[in-house]
């Protein structure tokens, strides 16, 4: 069967021919199935996408007794920092400059082990990358004197903020 549309495709690979479209190209095999792919791609987004909504459509009262809920627990937290705000304030102050003086205590105890030592002494840039890079770093001197520099800075800092307070 010959139609004046569609050419001979077993020879040449053509569905159609060049005047049979909008664009005036042949449409071949291939073409044909990167669109069929693409089609199907939109299609399973949008049923995805339909499947989406009439989920939301379907539990509307739940999403919107939560959205009450966590109003009403935020407006609760807000009502209960109103008076407990200075104390978490200060809890959090105290713990900052608790925590900043462990660490700088721990730091300075490591510098004074390992200080000394000889394979202590190399630079962190002569530290091989390894699945033990983080241990051999943690090993060097130099790493445990920086730790000891800032977190000294950082509790100076703290201790003058508290003392212009």
């Amino acid at each position: 069967m010959h139609h004046p549309f569609y050419s001979d495709y077993k020879s040449n690979n053509d569905l159609l021919k060049q005047e049979a479209t909008a664009t005036n190209e042949t449409i071949t095999q291939d073409k044909l199935k990167k669109a069929m792919t693409a089609l199907g791609a939109f299609l399973s987004v949008r049923d995805f996408g339909e499947r989406i909504f009439n989920d939301i459509s379907d539990t509307w009262w739940m999403i919107g007794a939560g959205y009450i809920i966590a109003c009403g627990l935020s407006f609760f937290w807000i009502f209960l920092m109103r008076f407990i705000a200075g104390l978490m304030v200060w809890t959090s102050i105290g713990l900052l400059y608790t925590l900043t003086a462990g660490l700088f205590g721990y730091s300075l105890h490591r510098y004074y082990l390992v200080k000394d030592i000889a394979d202590a002494q190399i630079s962190i840039l002569e530290v091989n990358f390894t699945p033990d890079y983080l241990k051999d770093v943690l090993s060097l001197r130099d790493t445990w004197l920086a730790f000891v520099i800032i977190l000294g800075i950082i509790l100076v800092f703290i201790t003058l903020v508290l003392i212009g307070i």
